[in-house]
């Protein structure tokens, strides 16, 4: 069936058409499938629940048709979306109570204000006589069951026909319309009572809101003022406050006259074609002077009456995540393929994410003749530097496809290469005086020659003159002879000779304040224009003028800290769903309390860890710069719906269910609820606990919408979708830094992951965390004690029969070794220190012993490792071979075995050096460099694979060895006594190769618990497990201390060595000295 409704009807997020039913449900509603309001009538809209207008399309669920308007007995019906809406939700209007209180009546908090149908004036109505069935004021607003009409209950804001002889209803806009539409008029009588305006005017929808009286408001108010759109888009708010009553001013404001006079437009005809009119004078005494048109790039002629050729760009530029805070510099070079591959044209662009996100860029590049050579090929070579470092961070390229076009539009989006995306070098191009470099992001693999300073050309074979400063970067020279000059940060023009320092400074003051960066983006802007501030954490604002809100939070009595946090911030909007961003935040370890700077709007923020929240702020309004200090306790957890409800509701349909929502908060001490799709807080309303309910995306943070700068496939968070000011990394398992750069894998943890973010860079040693101050104890000690055992062990083999074994070989190198080892841990350790506290920041050093001392460190742990094995081994075949063992062919066998040993370790572990590179961290925190290792997938398991090799199969050969030593010399003595028992043979030769035994035994006893700590637990997950791996580190250094003790003092061969050692060194000494 066709209906009709008025135009102002449709998309009013009401249903007036009849729904089309399928399968005995509405589906579509006619008047709304296009707009908005179809929405909410599929989707469940907390604030919409039980309001008494049904909202939801019937859904049928176990057997029955519900809506949002069924099971509404444990609802309240006056609750923050309901109050002083204009409109009852409750039966006796509770909710609308006291929302327009009148001086002049001075009615109780429990009456309502209406006109009385009787004497047309207002009155004060009892709550117990609303909705008792009893008409009390006009048009029934005390009775609103009247005119209500189930689903459509609020479309029209009806008026009652009292003395009708049946039940008669109008529509709002048939009030003082000047016909009458009730029978006894009373729609329009009421008019003349309440309002001195002219008959016909309805006084409701005057736009001069202060012309209209108290009356007339309280009138206007069931009938007009109920907004349906409002009602149907609200989303979560935090309160809705009663209006209070203004006297209203007499008059009307007048408009105030503008600032700024409008120009007085002349029209006249143009000389100059979009150029300007210059009278240049020639001779200032003759009076002689020329009129002149400066033009345009894009135009050229004596009146700018000609377009050049040229090449219009728009790009629009996209960062990773480790490059917002980071100014860019971009250069744009047109060129031709030619050999010398000259440049037409350059323009130069310095970009700031921060400051410049999704802003396009637009430009000419002309080129250098008219008209252009149409023989040659043209194309655009790209350059990206560091503006404050002019580190090379790529090039790129774009080809100009259609060459016979005069104007040539070229628009795209340019990938900014990351801090990690290295120039990648090649050999396919004959570089003469330049290196050969890959495009960046380029599938066809194509490179170029990036010349030395003062040559150019496609090979760099042709030389020029550069007239750049000394400071500056030279890239090339334009046909017409003038330099391509990149300048640093102190410096500007084209030359870069002249220092621009005084465009950062107003009065011999610092335009950027709060210790704020100050960037100069173009010297020949306005001076509004020329520079930016980058400002520091605590600081926004375009001159870092404001601060940023201070959040500090701490951690109460009976919450365990963890490792880190996801901070939820939650921006309530009018009309709008509420905004949701996340912010990840290490607990540094040692502290109970951690602190961040939030440059936005918000007034919610949960904190949330091991998926459980906490309600640690709500604020209804946002204070810029305040500081706020919050301290979490146990009752601001938020609660899953399964440790509220009991099975019964919990197997409720969600649109059933969450109509029990109100019952946690008015039952118990609560701060907030949740389940799959709400995140709920109570509040108090009114004497009274209620819910309030949002929608919330549990596992949908914010990620960053530009590439990661996070490292092994650390997730990428940002603090805004569209237009980011910071970034952080939410690091995968054994992974962790701010860019997730430190790996925690057993097979590859190195020392400063384990206590690199310990070591505070703004305090000196002594005031270090007690772990630091332990492990440099500790590693004091261990390289004591293990210098003394080299020195001792070096003494004993020194002796040229002991080397005449392959034990002693394999024993004095294993000591050569050790004293490596202590050498080089011993500068291990001081660097990591030294560098993390800022007193060595040489990155040319920093980065030559990245390289070198962990691959050291690691080859002569190693190595040592097998040369004990081959000890373990040769003793083993001492027992087997018996009085047949050679000692010569051991000894001539052991130097063939440790060049092996060398070549297969050095061999095996060479990739490590590969693979390291110095990691600058850089932020308002803490500024470190970190010596890193960073394998592909394949190459991660092959060092996996090679590091439990190296530590398990020393590991099985030393008990390997001790078990073959007692079993075959035990096996041996048995044959040859019979009578003796086996156990008391096994007693004797165990006390017979104690010297054999003691080394394998307890270097097995020292090798379970490294193998436990490096297989089992896998890899450390947090900072504050950091123990324990320390543990493990320096267990693997304690055979290093033992040599001394484990292979000499037990045998007697060498023990006599050694004592024979000491009296001849005693002998020496006493030679030396007088007396």
């Amino acid at each position: 069936m066709n209906e009709c409704i008025p135009l102002r009807l449709v998309r009013d997020g009401v249903c007036h058409c009849t729904p089309n039913q399928v399968g005995g449900q509405s589906t579509k509603c006619d008047d709304e499938s296009s707009g908005a309001g179809q929405d909410f009538r599929s989707k469940i809209i907390f604030s919409l629940i039980c309001d008494h207008t049904t909202h939801l399309y019937p859904k049928l669920i176990d057997g029955r048709n519900q809506t949002d308007e069924t099971d509404c007995e444990q609802w309240a019906c006056n609750n923050i979306y309901t109050r002083c809406n204009n409109w009852w939700n409750c039966p006796n209007g509770a909710d609308e109570l006291n929302c327009n209180p009148l001086p002049v009546l001075n009615c109780s908090s429990d009456s309502h204000i209406c006109g009385s149908f009787k004497t047309n004036e207002l009155i004060c109505l009892p709550i117990g006589k609303a909705n008792d069935g009893v008409v009390d004021c006009i048009g029934a607003t005390d009775e609103p069951n009247i005119c209500r009409l189930g689903a459509r209950a609020i479309e029209d804001g009806t008026f009652h026909c009292l003395n009708s002889s049946r039940r008669s209803c109008i529509r709002w806009y048939q009030v003082c319309d000047g016909t009458p539409h009730c029978k006894n008029g009373e729609d329009e009588h009421i008019c003349s009572s309440i309002s001195d305006n002219e008959p016909n005017t309805w006084f409701c929808e005057s736009s001069d809101s202060d012309a209209v009286s108290d009356p007339q408001n309280v009138f206007c108010g069931p009938f007009y003022k109920v907004d349906y759109i409002a009602i149907v888009s609200s989303h979560f708010k935090l309160e809705k406050t009663p209006r209070l009553h203004t006297t209203k001013a007499a008059g009307k404001i007048s408009h105030t006259q503008s600032l700024h006079p409008t120009a007085e437009t002349k029209s006249h005809r143009q000389r100059c074609h979009r150029g300007l009119d210059l009278q240049v004078w020639l001779n200032k005494k003759s009076n002689l002077t020329e009129l002149v048109c400066l033009c345009p790039p894009s135009f050229y002629g004596n009146q700018c009456q000609f377009q050049n050729q040229r090449i219009s760009v728009t790009v629009q530029f996209l960062v990773s995540s480790d490059s917002i805070e980071i100014p860019i510099i971009i250069v744009f070079s047109l060129m031709d393929n030619s050999s010398q591959q000259m440049i037409h044209s350059n323009e130069q662009i310095t970009y700031l994410s921060k400051r410049y996100c999704q802003k396009k860029f637009n430009f000419y590049l002309l080129y250098s003749a008219r008209p252009k050579d149409a023989n040659k090929e043209y194309f655009i070579h790209i350059d990206i530097y560091e503006r404050e470092t002019l580190t090379h961070r790529g090039s790129m390229l774009k080809i100009i496809l259609f060459t016979f076009l005069p104007v040539y539009r070229l628009s795209f989006q340019m990938n900014v290469p990351s801090i990690f995306d290295k120039p990648e070098n090649c050999l396919d191009n004959q570089c003469i005086n330049g290196k050969c470099i890959k495009y960046f992001d380029d599938l066809n693999g194509r490179t170029f020659c990036q010349c030395k300073p003062g040559l150019s050309g496609r090979h760099c074979d042709i030389s020029h003159h550069c007239t750049c400063s000394s400071d500056s970067l030279c890239i090339g020279t334009l046909q017409s002879n003038r330099s391509i000059c990149v300048c640093p940060l102190q410096k500007m023009g084209s030359r870069c000779l002249l220092n621009n320092t005084f465009l950062c400074e107003n009065n011999k003051k610092p335009i950027c304040l709060n210790g704020g960066r100050c960037l100069i983006i173009n010297e020949y802007r306005t001076i509004d224009k020329q520079v930016i501030c980058i400002c520091s954490k605590a600081f926004t604002g375009e001159r870092c003028e404001t601060l940023q809100t201070k959040i500090t939070v701490a951690f109460g009595n009976g919450i365990s800290v963890p490792a880190a946090i996801y901070m939820h911030f939650i921006t309530v909007a009018e009309k709008k769903m509420p905004q949701h961003a996340t912010n990840y935040k290490i607990i540094p370890f040692g502290q109970r309390s951690v602190t961040i700077y939030w440059p936005y709007e918000f007034h919610l923020m949960f904190i949330e860890w091991n998926e459980k929240y906490y309600l640690s702020i709500l604020q209804k309004q946002h204070n810029l710069s305040a500081i706020i200090q919050r301290t979490l306790h146990p009752s601001d957890r938020c609660l899953h719906i399964n440790e509220l409800f009991n099975k019964t509701v919990l197997n409720l349909h969600i649109l059933h269910r969450i109509k029990y929502y109100h019952q946690p908060c008015s039952s118990q001490p609560l701060a907030c609820f949740y389940d799959e799709t709400y995140l709920c807080i109570c509040q108090y309303h009114y004497g009274k606990h209620v819910s309030n309910c949002m929608e919330f995306a549990h596992n949908n943070t914010q990620r960053c919408s530009s590439r990661s700068g996070c490292m092994h496939g650390g997730d990428c968070l940002q603090d805004n979708l569209i237009c980011p000011t910071t970034s952080l990394c939410v690091c995968a398992k054994c992974y962790y830094g701010t860019q997730c750069q430190l790996s925690t894998y057993g097979f590859s943890l190195s020392l400063d992951a384990i206590l690199g973010y310990h070591i505070q860079p703004k305090y000196g040693i002594s005031n270090q965390s007690y772990l630091v101050i332990l492990s440099i104890i500790i590693t004091t000690i261990v390289i004591v004690v293990s210098l003394i055992n080299v020195i001792l062990s070096l003494i004993t083999f020194k002796d040229k029969v002991i080397r005449q074994s392959g034990c002693g070989i394999y024993l004095l190198c294993s000591s050569i070794f050790i004293l490596l080892t202590s050498v080089i841990f011993a500068l291990k350790f001081s660097i990591l220190l030294l560098s993390h506290i800022k007193l060595i920041q040489n990155q040319v050093f920093l980065k030559a012993q990245c390289y070198c001392i962990d691959f050291l460190l690691r080859f002569c742990l190693t190595m040592d490792q097998w040369l004990i094995a081959c000890v373990s081994i040769e003793r083993s075949f001492i027992v087997i071979k018996g009085l047949n063992f050679n000692k010569k062919k051991t000894r001539s066998l052991a130097n063939w075995v440790i060049f092996v040993l060398l070549s297969v370790v050095i061999g095996t572990t060479i990739h490590d050096p590969i693979h390291r590179k110095l990691f600058i961290e850089s932020n308002d925190e803490q500024n470190r460099i970190w010596c890193v290792v960073e394998y592909p997938t394949a190459m991660q398991l092959y060092n996996s694979i090679i590091s439990i090799s190296h530590l398990v199969l020393p590991f099985l050969i030393n008990i390997t060895s001790a078990i073959l030593i007692i079993t075959i010399s035990t096996k041996q003595q048995v044959n040859l006594q019979k009578r003796r028992t086996f156990k008391r043979v096994l007693q004797e030769e165990i006390q017979k190769h104690r010297s054999f035994l003691i080394g394998p035994f307890v270097l097995t006893i020292l090798g379970i618990p490294r193998l436990i700590l490096t297989v089992v637990s896998g890899c450390m997950e947090s900072g504050n497990h950091s123990w324990l791996f320390l543990l493990g580190y320096y267990i693997s250094l304690i055979p290093t201390l033992l040599t001394f003790v484990l292979f000499i003092l037990p045998s007697t061969t060498y023990k006599q060595a050694f004592d024979k050692a000491v009296r001849e060194y005693k002998s020496a000494l006493r030679r030396c000295l007088p007396g």
